[in-house]
């Protein structure tokens, strides 16, 4: 929540400072990368938990 409002305050001095928005904008794309990546570690962690379920419902099925 500080960074919101840490954010808001940039946002409103950006008029004065246009390299404070060109700052903010960096930092919006840095983000939105990191949550692409996330989101990408997520699917993948995801299907290996299905592929391990997968195995154990097979190997209870065997005993």
């Amino acid at each position: 929540m500080r960074e919101l409002k840490k954010l808001t305050i940039e946002i409103e001095g950006a008029e004065e400072n246009p390299k404070v928005f060109e700052s903010i904008a960096a930092r919006a794309v840095e983000l939105e990368t990191e949550v692409l990546r996330l989101q990408h570690d997520l699917i993948t962690v995801m299907s290996e938990g299905d592929e391990a379920s997968a195995k154990v419902v097979e190997l209870k099925k065997s005993l």
